[in-house]
């Protein structure tokens, strides 16, 4: 069955429910909690993008639109890195079922998405030769959003604290893997274009995403340098 806007509202919806809570104080419930908010933030993101595929911003803002939506990838894919890198080379001695299903969906997905990002790509690059056409781009989006949509929503259920506690994960694994994605994503991660990324999906909140202090004095000098790409986070 094809998947539907009534599946997406659903799906985006329950995300939006596992990410409504208060930031928990149990690093048990952090788990799920930090991904429902990652997930509903990069649906948020995706939004932004395919509510311009009919407008003018494609064709007389080329540039600062596709570096938007090609920023909405990278973000992914630096999203599923640090799962596969770090979380999921911790969590699989505990719930390796989830994660070898995790990492068959990565597969999938990212096989769905790459002529996305190609297409954006040749757009950007040449768009005399390769012009916008919205038919093209939401075509080639049906293929992916699907995949994406249940992977991001089935990845949450067993992060569950309640799974979490009867799987033996530990109080120190839990700690040593928000530590680790820390370090590695400050290695892979460009403040001046993930940062903002992330902020200006975070609903206005002020306990996600979780950034340095001194990253936050400058959020208004970070922003700025790409500040055409993220007024369509607004529009």
């Amino acid at each position: 069955m094809p998947y539907t806007q009534e599946d997406f509202q659903r799906d985006y919806a329950e995300m939006c429910r596992l990410a409504l809570p208060a930031k928990p104080d149990d690093p048990f419930k952090m788990v799920q909690w930090e991904m429902a908010r990652s997930h509903k933030a990069f649906i948020e993101y995706w939004i932004q993008i395919e509510k311009q595929f009919d407008s003018s911003a494609p064709i007389n803002d080329t540039e600062n639109y596709l570096q938007f939506a090609l920023e909405w990838i990278r973000v992914i894919e630096i999203h599923h890195t640090l799962e596969e890198e770090v979380q999921f080379t911790i969590w699989s001695a505990v719930i390796s079922n989830s994660v070898t299903r995790d990492r068959e969906e990565h597969v999938a997905f990212f096989a769905t998405l790459e002529p996305f990002k190609a297409y954006l790509s040749a757009v950007l690059t040449d768009p005399s030769a390769n012009p916008w056409d919205p038919i093209i781009a939401r075509t080639l989006s049906i293929a992916f959003v699907p995949l994406l949509m249940n992977h991001f929503v089935g990845e949450l259920y067993p992060l569950e604290a309640s799974n979490l506690l009867s799987s033996g994960l530990e109080l120190d694994t839990i700690a040593n893997t928000f530590k680790d994605v820390a370090v590695r994503g400050k290695e892979i991660m460009d403040v001046f274009r993930e940062v903002p990324a992330m902020m200006e999906f975070n609903g206005g909140a002020k306990d996600w995403p979780p950034l340095p202090s001194d990253v936050m004095e400058r959020y208004e000098e970070i922003y700025k340098v790409h500040e055409g790409w993220w007024k369509y986070s607004k529009l």
